[in-house]
């Protein structure tokens, strides 16, 4: 290395003026010494994978607060929550000393947030309590709000996942009651402040058990259909495109994405857009996989030719499966055989469970050529069911109020 390259490694590493040298030096003897002071820890931060070196000292104006310093080029910053001596922490102050290091201020959590995301899934946060007042209430004694005893202020990290789920009407539930929001700061960077009013605990719709204001009726509830069986016998040559499709409380999930898998894929192979393809006779299975649930499909390979007949009814509108009241919609049956369509005269036909002429609640208008017309006479749901020469199907229709 000639004396020009090294002279230009040494200002990379250590800075090309004077301050610069000052603060990598200082920087260098921080992360040198840190790890020997008595109030070092090594802490485990929240949805990150590396632990955090960290001093940890006692707060004079609290026991639930504790000053922190952490080295400067560490990843731990704002609203970022940690896991010491047996209890979560909130970092609810942080500065940079000079670009030397980083220091700010831990606040003890006393326990979580937890609510239903729009998807139904169950979304988690800690909080701490507030002690300054982002809003006009309550009494300022010294650095601390004295709250009515049916208010909570409270402060949570601030995420954009976090802040999209959260508004004025949102609920929650801790401390054996039920809160509800009555405003929300999103100003300061990394961090919510939440104010809360008590609200009644509705057992029909939340979980006190879980902790979940609006729960039934709002969770989650994938399953996976598959329409082409989910016992198969193919042949080999003889491909088969599987027809999948997720529900989530009741309602077609669009553009799913799901993820395929053979067992055994000398038997049987599955692509990631579910074209089976048979190779030799034997048994396996194809799992589908869609999140946190999946299905199994049970696949026999034999070396004759083998049908698999199924049908799917179809609505090519922009609200598929939705009717308004008055109003008319055409369906349209496909008969497939091993994922090809093909002709098959169907008859379609109201069901006797929730569909049926003597409730009057939809009526069959018109039929043929694998189609049919419903007439919506009244709110709710029927189910629509096609059968054929070889395969039948049902399809549940809402019938919608066009007000």
């Amino acid at each position: 290395m000639s004396y020009k390259d090294k002279y230009i490694a040494r200002d990379n590493a250590y800075g090309v003026d004077v301050r610069s040298r000052i603060v990598s030096r200082n920087r260098d003897n921080i992360n040198s010494t840190i790890t020997q002071s008595p109030s070092y820890y090594q802490v485990n931060v929240l949805n990150k994978t590396v632990p955090c070196d960290m001093l940890i000292i006692d707060n004079s104006d609290s026991k639930d607060l504790k000053n922190f310093a952490v080295p400067f080029d560490s990843e731990f910053s704002l609203g970022d929550t940690i896991h010491w001596k047996d209890n979560h922490w909130l970092a609810i102050h942080f500065d940079e000393m000079s670009e030397v290091y980083k220091r700010g201020i831990l606040r003890k959590c006393f326990t979580t947030l937890k609510w239903l995301n729009s998807e139904g899934k169950v979304k988690e946060t800690w909080f701490t309590y507030s002690g300054e007042s982002t809003s006009n209430f309550g009494v300022d004694e010294g650095r601390f709000i004295v709250l009515d005893k049916d208010r909570r202020q409270i402060i949570i990290k601030n995420d954009k996942e976090i802040s999209n789920d959260l508004d004025n009407d949102s609920r929650f539930i801790f401390d054996d009651r039920a809160w509800k929001v009555t405003s929300i700061d999103r100003l300061e960077s990394n961090l919510m402040y939440l104010v809360l009013n008590a609200d009644q605990i509705n057992t029909a719709t939340d979980n006190v058990e879980l902790r979940i204001a609006n729960y039934y009726g709002n969770i989650a509830t994938h399953e996976i259909n598959v329409l082409s069986g989910t016992s198969l016998t193919l042949s080999p040559n003889f491909p088969l495109q599987l027809q999948v499709e997720v529900r989530n409380r009741d309602q077609i999930v669009p553009s799913p994405t799901l993820s395929f898998s053979s067992k055994d894929e000398s038997i049987c192979t599955v692509n990631q857009n579910g074209l089976l393809t048979p190779i030799s006779e034997g048994l396996t299975s194809i799992i589908v996989q869609f999140k946190d649930i999946q299905s199994v499909i049970s696949v026999k390979v034999v070396q004759e030719q083998t049908y698999n007949y199924t049908v799917e009814i179809i609505d090519d509108s922009s609200n598929p499966f939705v009717i308004y009241r008055g109003k008319s919609k055409e369906f349209k049956a496909v008969f497939k055989d091993n994922g090809i369509a093909y002709e098959d005269n169907g008859l379609a036909y109201e069901d006797n469970g929730l569909f049926s002429l003597t409730t009057n609640l939809a009526t069959i208008t018109l039929q043929g050529d694998n189609r049919c017309v419903l007439q919506a006479n009244s709110v709710g749901k029927v189910t629509l069911k096609v059968v054929g020469s070889h395969a039948e199907t049902t399809k549940e229709i809402t019938i919608k109020s066009i007000l």
